[in-house]
């Protein structure tokens, strides 16, 4: 009879419906990802890869936790019930709560942003005069570079038509 049926498979069952609903949030958590960031086909298809993978280390991990690695069909049953309850019931509360959180995070990134900002501006406002300066400095520098350099682009090409014989 050990066959079909586990001694205790109620906890089997409970264990497996567990890792469902785990399966799940984590699915829930791609899903708030996607629309945060956006995603395009190839990003797409690499989240329900990664995905993929997840739910299968998921499944694994309860099937060795709950029962020593061996997979049962109320096993899997209870992991599909599992995933298939959360979606219909909690899932859009988890969602929002995911929301929640990133656009939190959002508006933290976005202050914190804007005091890096304000403490940077008046380096910022040295740092260009500085580069002013320079620039002007290097002017002339940069202008009998550019003749030297126009000089002997002209004598090179002088002593090629020399050597090659075509003026």
């Amino acid at each position: 009879m050990n066959i079909l049926f586990h001694p205790h498979q109620q906890y089997v069952f409970l264990g497996m419906l567990v890792a469902g609903i785990i399966a799940g949030i984590v699915f829930d958590a791609f899903s708030v990802k996607r629309m945060f960031l956006g995603a395009g086909y190839i990003a797409c298809f690499i989240d329900d890869v990664l995905f993929s993978f997840i739910a299968c280390v998921i499944f694994a991990a309860g099937t060795f936790v709950t029962n020593s690695g061996v997979i049962r069909w109320y096993g899997v049953l209870s992991f599909a019930l599992g995933f298939t309850l959360y979606k219909l019931t909690v899932s859009r509360a988890v969602t929002g709560f995911f929301r929640l959180i990133l656009r939190f995070i959002k508006k933290c990134l976005r202050a914190l942003l804007r005091a890096v900002v304000v403490i940077c501006e008046p380096f910022a406002a040295i740092v260009r005069a500085l580069a002013r300066y320079v620039s002007k400095a290097a002017a002339p520098v940069k202008n009998v570079l550019y003749e030297k350099i126009v000089l002997y682009k002209i004598f090179k090409s002088y002593k090629n038509m020399h050597r090659t014989g075509k003026w």
